[in-house]
């Protein structure tokens, strides 16, 4: 019984939301009534999957167990439905940005299906990898919490000062990694290229600029799916159907958030509150101890205000989309998030050189780490691009030397 909720909770939804995505090589838009039936047919099927963890739970089919002991068929449901509804509102995060991305590029609606398709694709299986990834770091480590809670205060602080009319490309951190590898395309870039050949070498185009862009939200947004996820529950089933169940149908679910966009004015702060909430209570919950229900609760309060706000709003106008918060607040949330991006940057970079000096006597290549951390910390500090820039140098007349001797 347990493989056939595994493959009915885990290997179907994937399934479903990968086929969803591959549609776009034959529909170039998928219309708002049809983008809502498959959205709707995928709540239903988790709410059907829901329904068969309480029936297989209550007959004593599967089991069960949390910190008091077992957990009831009931208590099992309900932690589905709370973990999965996390899920499904990181979706929605992740179709908004994915609509500020595409605004800012600023490309025809061709381009914008080839970029949606290869990034929501490239996103889904960085989701997946993420959710494996993530619970099985937890579940071997219990001080990871601590890391992947300021991971989700992070994420909740990204999309607080989010502006739609103002993506600033140049703060990806992702970015900065693939610009420095191929610098962007100074002519007219060719259109469904990624990349073009000027001046003698490959250069980055506006469309790949949007797909890194998209990989970046998709990485932090999947990097804090599970964390989230494990407030409610810990058991591995929960937690990876939760996650698939809630990547719903990805492209469908943007067009419809598209469709919906001058009315969700109050959403972006409503989920940036609510990520924070959760990135708080992970830190504190040796402190805290609250119990999965009471913060399924104050998470749907968050839900429930924010949808109110966004369904009687007298005024939908896209430009009001700006962050919601004052623009003091706003402007001190960057600047916090700036240092904080760069602190995060800095210890990332150290601890790869650290574990690429500790592989030197080791079997094992340990340059590479070392140059990859190195590589990190350039995206940040002028020091590190200096000292990048020497290195390379170093490597290339070494390069060239060994080529000479051997030709």
């Amino acid at each position: 019984m347990i493989t056939l909720l595994w493959l009915a909770g885990v290997v179907f939804p994937v399934a479903v939301a990968l086929a969803d995505v591959v549609s776009a090589r034959r529909e170039l838009f998928v219309g708002t009534p049809r983008a809502l039936a498959r959205v709707a047919a995928m709540i239903g099927f988790s709410l059907v999957f829901g329904l068969l963890l309480f029936t297989a739970s209550r007959l004593g089919w599967v089991e069960f167990r949390g910190s008091g002991g077992f957990v009831g068929s009931a208590r099992v449901a309900l932690r589905f439905f709370a973990a999965w509804l996390l899920q499904v509102c990181i979706s929605f995060d992740f179709g908004l940005l994915v609509a500020f991305i595409l605004a800012h590029a600023g490309t025809d609606a061709e381009r914008h299906n080839r970029v949606l398709l290869w990034g929501m694709l490239l996103s889904i299986l960085f989701r997946c990898g993420s959710i494996a990834f993530c619970s099985g770091v937890l579940a071997r480590a219990s001080w990871a919490f601590y890391p992947f809670g300021v991971l989700l205060l992070f994420a909740a602080a990204r999309l607080l000062v989010a502006r739609h009319d103002t993506v600033r490309p140049r703060r990806s951190l992702l970015l900065r990694l693939v610009l420095s590898r191929f610098p962007l395309a100074r002519l007219p870039d060719v259109p469904g290229a990624f990349l073009v050949h000027e001046g003698g070498r490959r250069r980055a185009t506006p469309d790949l600029v949007a797909l890194v862009l998209i990989l970046s939200v998709g990485l932090l947004l999947g990097l804090a799916s599970v964390p989230a996820s494990t407030v409610f529950t810990s058991e591995q089933l929960l937690v990876f159907s939760a996650g698939a169940f809630g990547l719903l149908a990805p492209r469908s679910l943007f067009y419809v958030t598209v469709s919906y966009l001058p009315r969700l004015r109050y959403l972006k702060l409503t989920q940036g509150l609510v990520l924070a909430y959760l990135g708080s209570v992970t830190l504190l919950e040796p402190l805290l101890d609250l119990p999965s229900e009471a913060t399924l609760v104050i998470v749907a309060g968050f839900l429930v205000v924010g949808g109110i706000a966004c369904v009687t709003s007298s005024d939908p106008d896209t430009r009001r989309l700006i962050s919601p918060i004052a623009d003091d607040i706003e402007e001190l949330g960057e600047v916090s998030l700036k240092q904080m991006q760069r602190a995060l940057v800095f210890l990332v970079g150290l601890a790869l050189i650290a574990v690429g000096i500790a592989m030197v006597p080791l079997p094992v290549p340990g340059t590479p780490v070392m140059l990859f951390g190195l590589a990190i910390l350039a995206t940040e500090f002028r020091w590190a691009r200096r000292l990048k820039a020497r290195v390379s140098t170093t490597l290339g007349r070494l390069w060239r030397g060994i080529r000479g001797g051997s030709s």
